[in-house]
Formats: C-alpha cells, sequence, structure tokens
C-alpha cells in the first residue's frame, strides 16, 4: 500500500519526509520494490533516485529488528527503517498523516481519497507498539531476600559474577526490571542463539522453568545425562508438569512449589560434593565422564542430585556420572 500512495503526489510529498528521506538529497526520490533472487537480505523497497539505488526501506508493523538492520547496512549502506509506533519514522505518523492527506484531496481527487484511507486503516489494524526490549538488570530485591530462593539458585547466582574472560557467565536479562530472567550464556555447552532461560518470572506470576524436552535441545549433544537428570527433577517435583507447560516449552510452577522444593534444586544445582576435584575427582568413576569443551569459569562445582556432579576445572565443564 505504501508503495501503491507514492503515486498520489500530495501524499508522497508529505509523508515522503515522516520515512527519514527528508533532506534535498531525496526530493525527488521514490520507492522501488526489491527484487534479488541472489541474497536471503530482502528490504522492502529500494530508495531511488533518478537512475541509483541510494538507500533501503524496511517496514516493521512493531519493533525494529536490529540485527537485521545491521546486516542489511553492511550490504546496501543507509537504511531507513519504518516501525508500528513510537519516536522516528513510524506507520502510526504516517497514518495520521494520510488521514490528513485523504480529507484535502477528496474534493479533486475522489480515488486517491479512497485509496489513502484504506491504507491509514490498513496502518491502523496492524500497527503495534514495541515489546519491552530485554535488558540486563539487578534481580529483584524481594526475591534476593528470600533464604530459599537464595539457596535454591546460589550456584547460578554465582555465575552472574565475572567469569575468566571479565563477563559474567549468567546474567538476569528481563523485559522489566521488576521481573526475573535467570540466563546461561552461549558458550560450548550451551546450544543457543545468545542465551538460555534457566529460571524467568514476570513479576509475581509463576515461575517458568524449562521442559525436559528443551534441556535436551540445548544441553543433550555435549551434556548427554543432563536432560534425564532435569526430567527426574521436575517430575519429582511436579508429577503432572505436562498438564502445565506453557507453549514457549516451559513448565509453569507457583513460586510455593519452587519454595517447598528448594532443596531438590540445591542438590541438583549446589556447590559439589567435598572432595569433588574435577577430573581429579574420585568420588565417581571415571569411566562416566564426559569432557565439555570451557564454558562455566574454573573451580565450581554443580551437583546434579538426580544424575551426577557438573565438575569445572582448567575452565573445562565435567559431567561425572553418580
Amino acid at each position: 500500500m505504501l508503495y501503491a500512495a507514492q503515486g498520489i503526489p500530495e501524499w508522497w510529498n508529505e509523508c515522503r519526509p515522516l520515512m527519514g528521506l527528508s533532506t534535498p538529497n531525496y526530493e525527488r526520490a521514490y520507492l522501488e520494490r526489491f527484487i534479488d533472487g541472489d541474497t536471503q537480505l530482502r528490504p522492502d523497497f529500494f530508495v531511488r533516485v533518478d537512475s541509483r539505488h541510494v538507500a533501503v526501506i524496511e517496514v516493521e508493523l512493531a519493533d525494529e529488528a536490529q540485527q537485521q538492520t545491521a546486516d542489511y547496512r553492511k550490504r546496501y549502506g543507509e537504511v531507513f527503517v519504518i516501525v508500528g509506533k513510537g519516536a522516528g519514522p513510524s506507520l502510526e505518523t504516517i497514518g495520521r498523516k494520510t488521514l490528513e492527506v485523504a480529507a484535502r484531496i477528496e474534493p479533486t481527487n475522489w480515488p486517491g481519497a479512497v485509496v489513502l484511507r484504506h491504507l491509514a486503516e490498513m496502518i491502523e489494524r496492524h500497527a503495534r507498539e514495541a515489546k519491552p526490549r530485554p535488558a540486563v538488570h539487578n534481580l529483584p530485591e524481594r526475591l534476593v531476600q528470600q533464604v530459599w530462593f537464595t539457596r535454591a539458585l546460589g550456584p547460578l547466582l554465582d555465575l552472574m559474577r565475572a567469569g575468566p574472560s571479565g563477563k559474567p557467565l549468567a546474567i538476569n536479562r528481563p523485559t522489566s526490571p521488576g521481573s526475573i530472567s535467570l540466563r546461561l550464556v552461549r558458550g560450548p555447552s550451551v546450544a543457543c542463539r545468545s542465551s538460555f532461560a534457566l529460571l524467568t518470572q514476570s513479576r509475581t506470576g509463576p515461575f517458568l522453568v524449562p521442559t525436559p524436552d528443551e534441556v535436551r535441545r540445548v544441553f543433550g549433544r555435549r551434556l548427554a545425562a543432563l536432560p534425564a537428570a532435569w526430567e527426574k527433577l521436575v517430575t519429582t517435583i511436579h508429577p503432572r508438569w505436562h498438564l502445565h507447560a506453557q507453549g514457549t516449552d516451559r513448565i509453569a510452577l507457583a513460586p510455593a512449589i519452587l519454595e517447598l522444593h528448594a532443596d531438590d534444586f540445591e542438590s541438583f544445582y549446589a556447590s559439589g560434593r567435598t572432595g569433588c576435584k574435577g577430573l581429579a575427582c574420585s568420588c565417581c568413576p571415571r569411566a562416566e565422564r564426559s569432557l565439555v569443551e570451557g564454558f562455566l569459569q574454573p573451580g565450581i562445582a554443580l551437583r546434579i542430585g538426580y544424575g551426577g556432579c557438573l565438575a569445572f576445572r582448567g575452565g573445562a565443564l565435567l559431567l561425572v556420572g553418580r
């Protein structure tokens, strides 16, 4: 619809600057549909001035996809992004201006006014507010002050301190400061795009933990015993967890359940047994160990109470069978 509406001069002259094309360089600009069969990087429009493509435009119904924008910029140069609603170039702003232009041209260009009103209606129907962006926050005080919470998640909280590279190996990255999304950052043992959420909670709602299938997807190749150990744990504390699994491969746990079973989580995550020394461990048969290239910081041992012990030595993560 934006592509078609540029054929109405009154609309294009007033809405072109609202797309970011406001400098004199773009006074003769127009949109051209993007057709390039040789790439997966497909912005919505080329911006053409005379015979040259000088920029590209990407239209989003909600928020900007920043990585996509960066990829476009590397390939095509200048990129203009139109978001659904919010500051800067937005469909919401263009929709308001579109209605103004439609009312003004209706006496002399009724078909054009019909097209513009339809465009404004489509924008009103589909443009959305951008979702809050996740950001790293401190853990909410309401949880940190709970003894059961720090006991159950203590070893993971330790990983929020800087690791050998100077960066934390676990982060709290929720969409709002009062929430929690405790995540392991991507590494050789964590097969995900950037980080993997082990425990989330929106304000005071239920806690969400990953399903065994999700744990198997992320850790199964490197930590083969971990998914079965996790399934045994969640089945022990919540036998009917299948009925509470969310569409995002998460299991909903009432805060009271996590509090009641804090010791079970502690036995899964807590510091290793006295004398467990990773490669030098004498409490577990060597044949049951599997070496995983270093991910978590050395000197930490995490016991898996239902399947073994996670031990760290020399920057390497070991899964040690019971």
